[in-house]
């Protein structure tokens, strides 16, 4: 028997039991982990083809633009295997979308933040037009 401490209660299990949970603990981090990964690839592949589609371009015509080769890129698409770091860069900059929206993070290809960072663009303006209109007064 072994004893296990967690949340300040003793419990008493036998080292099978404690195994046999933490495996399946494991089974199921890992499955969840597995789940997010293949969503995230999918989403991935799916914004690639839309993208692609978009400027009309043949998968081999982008590839070339990005500088890899049209089967690596199918392979994007096709959800066979995964853009690294600097070609999902690349591929953000040709398209002019940021990396959340291909992620699939957000549907605005500006990205996450685009809205907030417009807002207090808008906010600065008119504290900027006031202080104008300010100036005029005093001015006159």
């Amino acid at each position: 028997i072994i004893v296990l401490k967690g949340s300040g209660i003793m419990n008493k299990k036998t080292l099978k039991e404690a195994l046999k949970e933490t495996y399946n603990k494991g089974i199921e981090i890992g499955t969840e982990f597995n789940e997010d990964y293949q969503k995230r690839k999918s989403m991935i592949a799916e914004r690639l083809i839309d993208l692609r589609k978009k400027t009309g371009l043949t998968q081999e015509e982008l590839a070339k633009k990005i500088n890899v080769n049209r089967a690596t890129y199918a392979g994007y698409e096709k959800e066979r295997t995964e853009p690294n770091c600097e070609v999902l860069a690349r591929l953000a900059d040709y398209h002019n979308v940021s990396l959340d929206y291909i992620f699939g993070i957000t549907n605005n290809p500006c990205g996450k933040y685009a809205n907030e960072e417009v807002n207090a663009l808008k906010e600065e303006i008119q504290e900027l037009k006031k202080w104008k209109e300010n100036i005029i007064k005093v001015v006159n």
